[in-house]
């Protein structure tokens, strides 16, 4: 075979492949940017890295575990994953719940450091009233091995002032006022644990439709509808029919399940059962970051 034979056989299935690549990523990173907007402020990238490794070696012992026998393997969950051995003992030991409130921000590290440190302490186990900049026991040294060198001093305090967890006195010293980063609201806390829901289903019945592929009949509906033509004026109408429209299909749904149920039931069933629907929108974006894609 020629050289330039080959170059030309093979140049395609690269091509191929990188066309492959790219759109994996693209769909990572439109995922991805999802879960940011959700958390962004809320957990550190320190937190939601430590998270994904934790879930990944989860649902990779779960797999292994299902095609092996109920047997974990941690070799074959390394080669599933990607993640190193010696962390995969370590997740599969974890506690999903093991991460503390006081270390999801940079700010919750620094309040907790400050009113938990004896270094930082009065006589009376109260935290000190810190000099804002200097050497020693000062806010910008407790900010400095907090928060590292990239975040100034100036800009943790103006974040712990705007959440009224300090307070300034006599210009050049901060005194805390509250030790507990809130990160969110009891509101916000509800609709996110709503939101991880319908997320987490709908990413399931992809998953189900991308495994049963070739067997249409068996796949889960899943349809958005979308247009890129409506005059902006016209989008607060279409909101409104589309919520309503959305409202009497939920109630349809609700009838339909309702129908099929054993009101004499006493016990959940192992699997859950539903269908979920919400309306959306997206702002223009010229990158095509945002883009919908059919």
């Amino acid at each position: 075979m020629s050289h330039e034979s080959q170059h030309s056989t093979t140049t395609p299935i690269h091509g191929e492949e990188q066309h492959a690549s790219s759109q994996l990523i693209h769909v990572i990173d439109c995922l991805m940017l999802g879960i940011v907007r959700l958390f962004i402020g809320r957990v550190t990238f320190d937190v939601l890295v430590e998270r994904l490794r934790h879930v990944m070696v989860q649902e990779g012992s779960r797999r292994i575990a299902k095609e092996n026998g109920g047997k974990v393997v941690k070799s074959r969950i390394a080669l599933l994953t990607g993640v190193k051995t010696e962390h995969i003992g370590r997740a599969l030991k974890q506690n999903e719940e093991n991460c503390q409130q006081s270390v999801l921000t940079v700010e919750a590290r620094i309040l907790n450091a400050w009113s938990r440190d004896p270094l930082h302490l009065d006589a009376k186990g109260q935290p000190k009233q810190l000099h804002i900049y200097g050497n020693g026991d000062t806010f910008q040294r407790l900010v400095a091995i907090h928060a590292g060198r990239g975040v100034t001093p100036q800009t943790v305090l103006d974040s712990l002032l705007k959440a009224k967890n300090v307070e300034i006195v006599d210009q050049h010293w901060v005194r805390m006022v509250n030790p507990v980063w809130n990160h969110y609201t009891p509101d916000e806390s509800n609709m996110l644990k709503g939101a991880s829901f319908t997320v987490n289903n709908l990413l399931n019945t992809i998953q189900w439709n991308l495994e049963h592929f070739d067997a249409p009949e068996q796949k889960r509906t899943e349809r958005n509808i979308w247009s890129v033509s409506l005059p902006p004026e016209k989008v607060p109408l279409l909101r409104q029919r589309l919520n309503q429209v959305l409202k009497n299909s939920f109630e349809d749904c609700r009838a339909e399940i309702k129908q099929l149920e054993d009101p004499e039931q006493t016990e959940y069933n192992t699997v859950l059962v539903g269908a979920g629907m919400f309306y959306w929108e997206q702002e223009a974006c010229t990158n095509g970051t945002d883009q919908a894609q059919p």
